[in-house]
């Protein structure tokens, strides 16, 4: 088992250079190619949503956790943050029967997460929001 840990400032600009130290942590590990775009693209719509939402666009002065533990058939991915206590699991589904301009903006990003993903887990810990997600090595969609 091999575990990635990262903690980042709550800025939109942070969010590609943690997106590039997982790409490097995730190399060596022979981790298939849509297993590691799922887990980018998911922490890149996650990270925003914090940064966005939890801390209010905040000026970077609170932080984002970020974990990756790759192990032998699984990789679980934690974000951790001290913002606003919210459920994702609990949002509404979008209707994507509807053509996009015609959908209300905002809501695809979370629904996306969870079908790319085999577990998501959402749980509030104290002052913490603590999403986990959770994939198979060999998942191809």
């Amino acid at each position: 088992m091999s575990v990635f840990r990262q903690s980042i400032a709550s800025r939109v600009d942070e969010i590609p250079k943690l997106a590039d130290a997982l790409a490097a942590f995730l190399e060596p590990h022979a981790v298939p190619f849509q297993v590691r775009h799922n887990i980018q693209l998911a922490v890149d719509e996650i990270a925003s949503n914090i940064v966005k939402y939890a801390y209010d666009a905040s000026d970077g002065s609170r932080r984002i956790d970020v974990s990756l533990c790759v192990e032998a058939d699984r990789l679980v991915l934690t974000l951790e943050d001290e913002g606003k206590a919210f459920n994702p699991l609990e949002s509404e589904e979008p209707d994507t029967s509807l053509p996009p301009e015609d959908r209300p903006v905002g809501g695809l990003g979370i629904f996306l997460v969870r079908r790319l993903f085999d577990r998501v887990e959402y749980r509030r810990d104290g002052n913490r929001n603590i999403l986990r997600l959770e994939v198979s090595r060999t998942r191809t969609g």
